[in-house]
């Protein structure tokens, strides 16, 4: 493959970043056990590959440490999007000190996200106490009201027996009920490195009965029915997926579209559930504006198509979505990358049926 890898890509979003020394040393962050890839900077905005790509959803500073340890860079970001005139989200997950970034915010012409993480065990992460998200979510309450800027909670990782107890989700989501704001949950994702180093210091980190640690970030069916029924007695919108929670609060389809997975995700209790439905029931035809997409995409009705992650053994616990996927689908001979595949779910909201690799980075066709 004829790689662009000098621009990077995480399953919900671009990357801008730089190369980082300073973080909060979480005990369950994959990129400080290894000397990974992303240690690397990418600094190239998305239309300096494609001008169609200002749509699609950025990430700043988010793979090594916090943006707001490296506060003035991340508003440079900022700035040269707002330049760019790019239109869709940009998200800055923090569980930094947020007064820090209220200090020195100005009202920008862009989509802006803060997403506030919390972890719920001082023990595994100081900085993801349940007291510094209390004192983000006032801030970013005065964010919001002062310059728009949206704001949610990310409650992740999700530990079997390290913070998933009924007191510390209550705790949670009672601070999600006072500020109004939704939740996005997930468990833990454990690649080699991580899994390895978990072993070493010997830490309590356990999958849950039925599962390994792996890619899918799987918690129990008890702790899946108590966040469900928590949501209820709160009245607070939970979602599985970041980039669901994003497209609920913009009012726009799940840019991700994980509504090819209905029941996996619980897009039958979601409150975006009508928006993501009405454009899958009227998405049977490839509009004009996407016919300058690369690769010879062809749509093509699928009954039970399988994922090519199970497909290819790259993940060992699908769910039955995985195995039974319906709709409409864009096609092609071509072998692709996952992040070709995720780009082109950003840019289309249909889902891809293609031989592919797991590569976060895209193919140079994109380019023209």
């Amino acid at each position: 493959m004829n790689l662009l890898n000098d621009s990077y890509f995480l399953k919900s979003f671009y990357v801008l970043g730089k190369e980082r020394t300073k973080c909060f040393n979480c005990s369950y962050c994959r990129a400080r056990h290894n000397n990974i890839e992303e240690l690397r900077s990418f600094n190239k905005l998305p239309t300096e590959i494609n001008s169609h790509f200002d749509t699609i959803p950025v990430v700043v500073n988010v793979l090594y440490g916090d943006p707001l340890l490296y506060i003035d860079n991340t508003l440079e970001y900022l700035e040269q999007l707002q330049n760019a005139h790019h239109k869709g989200p940009v998200i800055v997950i923090t569980k930094g000190n947020l007064s820090s970034l209220e200090s020195k915010l100005k009202q920008y012409d862009l989509n802006i996200f803060i997403c506030l993480s919390v972890f719920g065990n001082d023990k595994y992460d100081k900085q993801g106490s349940v007291e510094n998200l209390s004192k983000n979510l006032e801030i970013a309450k005065r964010i919001n009201e002062k310059f728009g800027y949206k704001y949610s909670i990310e409650y992740r990782p999700i530990i079997n027996g390290i913070n998933d107890s009924l007191p510390t989700m209550e705790s949670i989501f009672k601070l999600a009920n006072k500020y109004c704001v939704p939740i996005a949950y997930s468990g833990l994702q454990v690649d080699t490195d991580l899994k390895e180093y978990i072993e070493r210091e010997n830490l309590p980190f356990k999958p849950y009965d039925g599962y390994d640690f792996g890619l899918k970030k799987n918690i129990s069916n008890e702790v899946e029915f108590r966040l469900r029924g928590l949501s209820v007695q709160y009245g607070v919108p939970i979602f599985k997926k970041t980039s669901c929670a994003i497209s609920y609060l913009n009012c726009t389809r799940d840019y991700n579209a994980h509504y090819y997975r209905p029941f996996e995700v619980g897009c039958t209790t979601c409150p975006n559930k009508y928006v993501c439905e009405q454009f899958k029931l009227n998405n049977n035809k490839i509009k004009e504006e996407f016919s300058w997409l690369p690769f010879g995409l062809k749509l093509e009705w699928k009954e039970d198509h399988v994922c090519n992650l199970y497909r290819t053994l790259q993940c060992k616990f699908p769910s039955n979505d995985c195995l039974h996927i319906k709709g409409w689908m864009l096609t092609t001979d071509k072998k692709l990358t996952t992040s070709d595949v995720r780009l082109i779910k950003w840019l289309t909201g249909f889902t891809v049926d293609a031989e592919f690799e797991e590569l976060h980075y895209i193919q140079k066709d994109w380019m023209f």
